[in-house]
């Protein structure tokens, strides 16, 4: 991965005909890890962003303390939320 910066921003996810299938039960909740699938294509523990798809769309959150969370659409984008805000600098990896 190149070198560059890491910025946060709060955002929400849009979904078309969602459904929704799991929950969290505990609070606060960690995500450990999540995978975003546009159409099979698999993003993870990332998103893109612009974001505005139509097709065959999953997100699967994985909380802490509880099973996965499912949500499944026809449909997602993404609508941001307030200023980003800088976290930290990223020197780049040798791995790919």
């Amino acid at each position: 991965m190149d070198a560059g910066k890491g910025w946060a921003q709060d955002l929400m996810l849009v979904f078309d005909s969602g459904t929704l299938e799991g929950s969290i039960t505990e609070w606060p909740a960690v995500l450990h890890d999540g995978t975003l699938e546009i159409d099979g294509e698999a993003n993870e523990n990332i998103i893109p962003i612009p974001l505005d798809r139509k097709g065959n769309i999953q997100l699967t959150l994985e909380p802490n303390s509880d099973d996965p969370i499912v949500v499944r659409g026809d449909g997602v984008r993404l609508n941001l939320d307030g200023v980003a805000k800088y976290v930290e600098e990223f020197p780049g990896s040798t791995t790919a």
